[in-house]
């Protein structure tokens, strides 16, 4: 099972961050791709993308697999904030999975002006 996000984010002259939560206490590691190079990996991601006229055109890809570890639910989402370009944004991917389930998260956020 997947979920795909996509979207422009509009970047300034500051740094973009991003931080990605997985929540509904439910187990999930994410991979942080700017074009080809991996910027981040783990079960908690926070981190400084690039500043907004450097990064602009690129491509950020962000991979997170959720399993479902809750007997009491089958509930999973993913939440994205980024913040640095000319207004902070948040993104929620939402979605039921089968009983200890996992599903992939995909987030595609493409730098504009």
């Amino acid at each position: 099972m997947s979920s795909t996000l996509t979207s422009p984010y509009r970047v300034g002259e500051g740094v973009v961050h991003l931080t990605i939560t997985v929540g509904d206490g439910q187990l999930g590691t994410s991979t942080v791709m700017l074009g080809t190079e991996r910027i981040a990996s783990g079960e908690a991601i926070d981190v400084d993308v690039g500043r907004g006229l450097e990064i602009t055109g690129n491509v950020l890809v962000c991979t997170t697999a959720v399993t479902d570890i809750l007997p009491e639910t089958n509930h999973t989402s993913v939440t994205y904030d980024l913040t640095g370009g000319l207004q902070p944004r948040k993104f929620i991917q939402l979605e039921d999975i089968d009983p200890d389930g996992t599903i992939v998260y995909l987030a595609v956020f493409t730098f504009t002006q």
